[in-house]
């Protein structure tokens, strides 16, 4: 199965007792925490701080036996020089080849699918113009020692990708062509060349592709999959498209199969004619709400044997930014510090990544790891500290945002600046020498919004927030 994950913007402000909450652009940015749940933060892993991480937001996730491959926009994954896409064995990160570079707009080159066949071949799309030494239009195949060109590939972002039942590669985004041949937002690669599904899908783009047998599910922002009128989502059984009832009343980010169940999450309040709440459940013909849905569109969802998994926030079950489902919404420990983008759930094991900075409270930087039966509490006291060890203000800032960093240890620290969807926005080395730090940073040159701000040594991470207006 593969999840890729697609970027949030909505707003709204809200608090709670016992959790101090700053709303930010949509998203639970959670700065303290007395969460009962919080000793379930000991199934987070601790072993993803800024020495050990990609430095840029993860926007894809899957898992292959013991492989974890993560795509995002990112050059560095730990210590070792990995373009947009990297590899994490349980021990440590590999780059696959050059990876994938060039493509056009602010987070270009970027990987926002990845998916592996039978023959363990790893299939990369998103926004980028090669990939290794080829020329790649925005996907490309990597056969474990080289990568290959995808034929003339797509003309723009791929955003999902799956493996079929026959082994075929089905390919969904906002393109609309492969060279000279119409492909509109989906497509299917045999192996030699790319085919058409059916007429295509009639809207602006295709955001999330599952398959069960031989039923290929894709959803996203459409009307209508061939000459069959599709609210958002379509069902291809191979030979003709159908709608899955009526559909969603607006774009689905995320779709996925659990038995029989198909599962949707997105900017949706209905679906079939049933509120919904952004996440929902189709079953031969019939749609039906999960709970009261959840508090902001998921980017993501994914599932196990016993629980549904989506990237959101359900405030009255102290659950941030991550949640699941089985009779009723629970939380992952204290979860994600803010929005997450991409989720991989395999067995015990969930993957999540995006442009948060910690998960369970521990510095957890762009990637994050959580099983149930497992214990990572070993370590967790020596970052305990990094929730609130630099102090902002004026905040909200206009003109220049003074930073006190007199609780880190004296040496040298990374600064950098994240935008509320990871892009670094500002960097910069500076020195502790004594007791009392305090340092100016402009930021008239940032536009109105919430950022985070990291200082990062070898052997120290702080972390926090802050608003420019």
């Amino acid at each position: 199965m593969n999840f890729r994950c697609s970027r949030l913007f909505t707003a709204v402000m809200m608090s709670a007792a016992l959790v101090m909450l700053t709303i930010l652009n949509g998203h639970a940015q959670r700065l303290f925490d007395n969460n009962p749940k919080v000793s379930d933060d000991k199934h987070w892993d601790n072993s993803f701080g800024a020495a050990n991480s990609p430095n840029g937001p993860v926007y894809a996730i899957f898992v292959k036996d013991s492989s974890i491959y993560i795509g995002g926009s990112f050059t560095m994954a730990g210590s070792i020089n990995a373009n947009s896409i990297a590899r994490w064995d349980g021990h440590q990160w590999y780059a696959l080849g050059e990876g994938v570079g060039g493509g056009s707009g602010p987070l270009a080159p970027t990987v926002y699918a990845i998916t592996v066949d039978n023959n363990n071949h790893v299939f990369a799309g998103g926004n980028f113009i090669s990939a290794g030494s080829m020329l790649a239009s925005n996907i490309a195949m990597w056969d474990g020692s080289s990568w290959t060109s995808l034929d003339s590939g797509m003309n723009a972002e791929v955003k999902a990708l799956a493996v079929g039942s026959a082994g075929e590669i089905y390919a969904g985004g906002l393109f609309t062509a492969s060279g000279t041949m119409p492909l509109m937002h989906i497509a299917q690669w045999n192996g030699t060349d790319w085919t058409d599904v059916g007429g295509g899908i009639s809207g602006s783009t295709v955001n999330s592709i599952a398959i069960k047998g031989t039923t290929v599910a894709a959803a996203g922002n459409f009307d209508y999959a061939g000459a069959t009128t599709a609210q958002n989502i379509a069902l291809w059984d191979g030979s003709v498209w159908s709608a899955a009832g009526s559909g969603t009343d607006s774009t689905i980010n995320s779709i996925t199969f659990k038995g029989n169940d198909l599962y949707s999450g997105g900017y949706f309040l209905h679906s079939g004619g049933v509120a919904t709440n952004y996440f929902s459940k189709y079953l031969t013909g019939t749609w039906s709400a999960i709970g009261a849905g959840l508090d902001y569109p998921p980017a993501c969802i994914g599932y196990n044997q016993t629980d549904v998994f989506a990237l959101s926030s359900i405030t009255g079950a102290g659950a941030y930014n991550i949640t699941k489902y089985d009779c009723c919404w629970d939380p992952l420990g204290s979860g994600l510090d803010t929005v997450a983008y991409a989720l991989c759930v395999n067995g015990n094991d969930v993957w999540a990544g995006g442009p948060f900075v910690q998960a369970g409270g521990k510095p957890s930087i762009h990637f994050a790891h959580w099983n149930v039966t497992k214990d990572f509490s070993a370590g967790i006291q020596e970052h305990a500290s990094a929730k609130r060890e630099i102090y902002l203000f004026p905040n909200p800032a206009k003109e220049t945002l003074n930073i006190n960093a007199g609780n880190l240890q004296q040496g040298r620290y990374r600064l950098e600046i994240f935008s509320s969807i990871g892009c670094i926005v500002h960097t910069a080395e500076v020195e502790k020498r004594s007791a009392f730090f305090t340092f100016e940073v402009d930021v008239r040159g940032l536009q109105s919004g919430v950022y985070t701000i990291r200082l990062s040594s070898e052997q120290y991470t702080a972390i926090n927030r802050f608003i420019v207006e």
